[in-house]
């Protein structure tokens, strides 16, 4: 991992969270308290990372007509040994309101294509065909995944450039709402 001096580190931060404020305004989206609650209440950033985590940026509006959230967390990573300094990592969180549906799902991106250990075959089965194609259009990279919640669908991974771009941003939460729809059909089932 390259480590930035502090104005780089300062200079990328600026970079990143103009345009994600680019992507709200865009869609009449409003800033939101980054409160520790963000970080507890969706499962992505305990699934990527062992480190703790803090949100520096929850911006929230409707997605499609379902309320929506992306969040900028910063993970840092867990040091081996314990003495050398890492800077944060950056992730990026796209979060829309679902029904409950009963059972898991956690699909990450992978170079060989999915790893949906963890995953109800049921659910599995019916958000793979969107993801796959996803990959496919480069919407979602190696390292994204996907996560159901107790009421949230979530798809997240590492900062990178080609996120900055609103039409990126919006294809992540294309996709999220895609895998919704397909799911919802398996709300109020009982889990398998």
């Amino acid at each position: 991992m390259l480590v930035l001096g502090g104005a780089a580190r300062r200079r990328r931060r600026d970079e990143r969270l103009a345009s994600l404020r680019e992507f709200a305004a865009g869609h009449a989206w409003s800033s939101r308290p980054a409160l520790p609650a963000v970080v507890t209440r969706h499962p992505v950033p305990r699934l990527l990372q062992p480190g703790p985590a803090a949100a520096d940026l929850v911006l929230g509006g409707p997605w499609r007509g379902a309320p929506a959230e992306l969040v900028s967390l910063l993970v840092r990573p867990a040091r081996p040994g314990g003495s050398a300094r890492r800077a944060d990592d950056v992730l990026l969180l796209a979060r829309l309101d679902v029904p409950p549906v009963p059972g898991g799902l956690v699909l990450v991106v992978t170079d060989g294509g999915l790893d949906a250990s963890g995953s109800s075959a049921p659910l599995a089965d019916a958000a793979r065909p969107p993801v796959v194609q996803a990959v496919r259009d480069g919407v979602v990279a190696e390292g994204d995944c996907l996560v159901l919640g107790d009421a949230s669908l979530a798809v997240a991974g590492p900062w990178r450039p080609a996120l900055a771009d609103v039409e990126a941003l919006g294809a992540w939460f294309d996709l999220v709402r895609v895998v919704a729809e397909r799911l919802s059909p398996l709300a109020g089932r009982d889990a398998p």
